[in-house]
């Protein structure tokens, strides 16, 4: 009975060391799922923001054709690409 009792001890710290050899193969794996997800994330960022200066160059070009330059340049608001939108282009949002 009590060899017995050893031969499944033993079989039982035999899994465990399997299953924590398992785990830490598991951790770098995800480790190095999380660190190429977080460089994709980064891409994307920065190609957001490369959209959204090409939308904003776009819509500047667009606000000098629907507007006189002389009140373009009259003030800063003027200048404000989203108060240009608002006006020539209702319900459309840059955020």
């Amino acid at each position: 009975m009590i060899s017995s009792l050893k031969r499944k001890l033993e079989a039982a710290e035999m899994r465990r060391d399997t299953l924590k050899k398992k785990m830490a193969d598991y951790d770098i794996v995800a480790g190095i799922e999380a660190q190429a997800i977080a460089k994709l994330s980064e891409k994307v960022v920065e190609e957001r923001k490369l959209v959204d200066a090409e939308i904003r160059i776009s819509l500047l070009f667009l606000m000098l054709l629907f507007e006189k330059p002389s009140k373009i340049l009259k003030t800063s608001e003027d200048l404000s690409i989203d108060r240009f939108i608002a006006r020539v282009i209702p319900g459309l949002s840059l955020d």
